[in-house]
């Protein structure tokens, strides 16, 4: 079920063509599919199916980031430029090269192949299964409204289930665990929302602690060339199989901790979405989180980082009171020198 309070409107009432191609392949578009998985055996499997680099105007150039990370903590990336490319406009359905993503908005079939930094094969087959509903702000957009936007974001699987297979090292694991899914698009050369807004960088994470679960997204950027400060806000919290979204900047303050070339050491997050604006409602509480004791799991150079780590999940958000360990994936990404 999902639960609205009194803030931006939003749906879960989806169509299967919103997780297909949202935008024309062309030089002034962009768009990709994301999936990651954290596994019960400790290992973490993220794919991102892109059509092209982000932001960056050109000729469409389909990508695939794999990434696996290994129970004892090895690091196998493969990032490949695709021989082949189709998407359809109806669903999800891309192909790229020998890899491929099907899905309904439900369930999604993935098989990708890459090869590791050491020359190695890596493979995932993968079945994932929506637990939680996704989610659209605003109406639908047609693939030329789409493309005036500078990121449309849909998050279909806020939570669920995996399993599958992960083949890499010349063996192959059994694995199953909880996975997440979004859909971006946009169009090159479009200004990001706000008058005099430059955008400077992003942190993006998800949590799972047992049936709980966040995905959060936090934009900064600089207005009219002053400091440095949160300009968009995305935020899913899910209970089981409730979910609730908050997209008020101001509601979720991250805090960084002992930062090294950009990359903080640990990340303090909390959302405290307060009474509903005019009127004197009580506070609905807040929900808390720290990313820690990071291990870097994928590396697109200096402007782009993702990582794994132990998270504990506390909140008292509408009444209840909540407090599990869990696990996250997260990363930072530099939109601007």
């Amino acid at each position: 079920m999902a639960q609205q309070y009194p803030w931006r409107p939003w749906t879960t009432d989806l169509a299967m063509r919103e997780d297909g191609q949202r935008v024309a392949l062309a030089d002034n578009t962009f768009e990709w599919w994301y999936f990651d998985t954290m596994l019960d055996d400790g290992s973490t499997c993220v794919l991102n199916f892109l059509s092209k680099p982000p932001f960056v105007n050109g000729p469409p150039m389909p990508i695939l980031q794999f990434n696996i990370s290994t129970p004892v903590g090895d690091r196998l990336q493969s990032v490949a430029v695709a021989n082949s490319y189709s998407a359809a406009s109806d669903r999800c359905a891309v192909t790229m090269g020998k890899s491929s993503v099907m899905g309904d908005l439900h369930t999604y079939m993935i098989h990708a192949e890459g090869t590791a930094e050491d020359g190695t094969p890596m493979q995932a087959d993968l079945t994932l299964r929506r637990v939680v509903p996704g989610w659209r702000t605003g109406p639908y957009l047609t693939p030329d409204e789409a493309a005036t936007v500078y990121l449309g974001e849909q998050v279909v699987i806020p939570s669920g289930t995996v399993e599958g297979t992960l083949s890499y090292g010349g063996a192959s694991y059994n694995v199953r665990g909880s996975c997440y899914h979004d859909h971006q698009w946009g169009g090159i050369g479009m200004k990001p929302p706000g008058a005099g807004v430059a955008l400077k960088y992003w942190y993006w994470g998800r949590v799972q602690a047992g049936d709980h679960a966040v995905a959060v997204a936090q934009v900064y950027g600089s207005v009219n060339n002053g400091p440095v400060e949160p300009v968009t806000t995305l935020w899913t919290y899910a209970r089981g199989t409730a979910m609730t979204y908050d997209d008020t900047v101001g509601a979720v303050t991250v805090t960084p901790k002992d930062v090294s070339e950009g990359v903080p050491g640990t990340l303090d997050i909390v959302w405290a979405p307060g009474a509903a604006p005019g009127t004197s409602a009580p506070l609905l509480g807040s929900v808390r989180f720290s990313l820690h004791s990071a291990q870097k799991i994928a590396d697109f150079g200096p402007a782009y980082v993702r990582f794994v780590c132990p998270s504990t999940l506390v909140s008292d958000f509408a009444g209840e009171s909540f407090s599990q360990d869990g696990r996250a994936i997260w990363e930072i990404m530099h939109l601007a020198k």
